[in-house]
């Protein structure tokens, strides 16, 4: 069985001045052998200090611009029997810029909409991560696992009493379970 810290939306130190020391504890407590970052991590120092717990795997989210040429905006993994697609869920700038254009127009969009749009793009996966939106998801769409652990540090405005959170993954061959781990505020 393989063990993931899944974590996105770190904004070190844009909203936040430090990672959340609970989130290093429960991957700690956790053992895990992999930690994926879906974006928006903002400061490099961010990976090095995930990376003394468990190896890092990530990607890059619409604010890395201090790590846009060291990561890709999606990254393919198999773990066990699992076929992974991490991105932060942006989609590129391109994809940013039209979120937000429909944004000014129409007002918060439902997130099924982001659903079925990534869902359509990648077919293929057994287990999409991402970030982006800063609400934790969990739930399986046509065969396929939707995660995003919602942002460690500042979960989204829209939905009152929402608190921090990550994510915790398991593998053991094709089977895979998820769980979405709420934080204290920092």
């Amino acid at each position: 069985m393989i063990s993931i810290g899944v974590i996105s939306d770190t904004h070190i130190p844009d909203r936040v001045k430090r990672i959340s020391p609970q989130a290093i504890e429960i991957f700690k407590s956790n053992q895990v052998d992999l930690i994926i970052h879906a974006g928006d991590i903002c400061n490099p120092g961010t990976i090095q200090i995930l990376e003394e717990i468990a190896p890092v795997e990530a990607v890059k989210g619409n604010r890395d611009v201090l790590l846009w040429s060291k990561l890709p905006l999606i990254k393919k993994l198999s773990i066990e029997q699992v076929d992974i697609v991490v991105t932060h869920g942006h989609l590129g700038f391109i994809g940013y810029f039209i979120e937000k254009f429909n944004y000014i127009l129409r007002g918060p969009q439902k997130f099924s909409h982001f659903e079925n749009l990534i869902l359509g793009r990648f077919p293929e996966a057994d287990l999409i991560i991402y970030g982006h939106h800063h609400i934790p998801i969990n739930k399986i769409i046509n065969g396929q696992l939707l995660f995003n652990p919602g942002s460690s540090c500042c979960p989204n405005e829209i939905y009152k009493n929402l608190k921090p959170s990550i994510g915790l993954i398991h593998i053991n061959g094709k089977e895979i379970n998820a769980e979405i781990k709420y934080l204290d505020r920092i």
